[in-house]
């Protein structure tokens, strides 16, 4: 049974999913591990007493940011992998595929274009620009003002499904600081109250507390990260 055109696009957004996530599955523990590389190679002369406490590396942050880090990665993920398929959907080729400007060119005897032919053209070029005249040629001999309309009215359409896919990273844009915060305050009630269970006094106290105020923050963080990756390719890819 032949695969029809949603089956096709289902399976290409899903190989794209799986990509991104993969890409970004096996760059963040090397990435983690590459930072206490670099902290390690520093040798003896830059102790944790000499130079303060070593800075963790962004894998254990993200490990120790809590549940909420998960579906903040989720939505880096839909980032990427919804970017990659904008990226290759808005190319210009697919847009005005050359072959169907070629192929209207040849129709054009110098006397006009016959549009039943100009029609099987689009047919067998089938692209937003193809919609577009198709769209013209169902209405040639009617009034301009009539066929200016269709044709405003097919391309609103075709921008609009050319947009579609833009849609969930402007979604994870409003949704991942809101993670982050929420993730945030679940640390922050944990830490206090770890801080009010605990029989630590004075300076071992407060290092508990600060321990677990900026691990909480760590989700935070994160989500504006993420938010703000989002917005400015969600702009780009709606400025092509």
């Amino acid at each position: 049974m032949p695969l029809t055109e949603a089956d096709k696009t289902f399976r290409y957004r899903l190989r794209l999913f799986v990509l991104a996530f993969g890409f970004v599955f096996a760059l963040s523990p090397p990435f983690g591990q590459a930072q206490d590389a670099v902290a390690t190679s520093t040798g003896p002369a830059t102790t944790a007493t000499d130079a303060g406490p070593a800075m963790p590396s962004l894998w254990d942050l993200a490990v120790q940011g809590g549940l909420f880090m998960i579906p903040i990665g989720l939505a880096s993920i839909v980032v990427i992998a919804f970017t990659l398929e904008r990226m290759i959907g808005l190319r210009l080729t697919r847009i005005m595929p050359p072959e169907l400007l070629l192929d209207l060119k040849k129709l054009d005897s110098g006397s006009g274009i016959d549009p039943r032919e100009a029609y099987g053209v689009c047919q067998t070029h089938p692209s937003p620009l193809a919609n577009s005249v198709r769209a013209a040629v169902l209405k040639v001999g009617r009034p301009h003002s009539e066929l200016e309309k269709a044709v405003e009215d097919a391309v609103g359409r075709e921008a609009a499904y050319m947009a579609r896919n833009i849609r969930p990273i402007n979604v994870v844009a409003t949704i991942a600081p809101l993670l982050g915060l929420i993730g945030t305050v679940q640390g922050m009630i944990q830490a206090f109250m770890v801080i009010g269970s605990t029989t630590s006094t004075g300076s071992a106290k407060a290092q508990e507390l600060a321990t677990g105020i900026y691990t909480a923050l760590v989700t935070t963080f994160a989500g504006l990260v993420v938010a703000v990756i989002a917005v400015l390719l969600a702009n780009f890819l709606e400025g092509r």
